[in-house]
């Protein structure tokens, strides 16, 4: 028998789970289903946690090297802010190369709860 997490597995994508669109860290919109499948990894963090600041640059710099040195392998980082603020959520996210549910968007909230998010940074 199929274990209940590979249901679950079996049944998530980009297009089921995240918002519709996406935003990069220039402020653009990025339409989920335009990124092409691959896998996904969702990043849970926020600017006021020391620990994730930490973990942050190290995660960016480990993702713009996987994405030079395996241009052949699809892997989308989005990363959904803990921020009490837009300007905060703003100012984090712009030190980074990963895309990011919008800070307005309930998905926010949303993804962490199913996902059983305790603690960040969680990836």
């Amino acid at each position: 028998t199929q274990s209940t997490w590979g249901v679950i597995k079996s049944r998530l994508t980009m297009e089921t789970l995240l918002p519709q669109t996406l935003q990069d860290p220039k402020h653009n919109a990025v339409s989920t289903s335009s990124l092409g499948g691959g896998a996904f990894a969702l990043y849970f963090s926020a600017h006021w946690c020391p620990p994730c600041r930490g973990f942050t640059p190290r995660l960016v710099e480990w993702y713009g090297h996987f994405r030079q040195n395996h241009p052949d392998k699809k892997l989308t980082i989005v990363f959904v802010s803990s921020d009490s603020s837009q300007r905060e959520f703003d100012e984090y996210h712009a030190s980074m190369n990963f895309l990011a549910v919008p800070f307005t968007d309930p998905a926010r909230e949303r993804l962490g709860s199913q996902f059983g998010v305790r603690g960040i940074p969680s990836l």
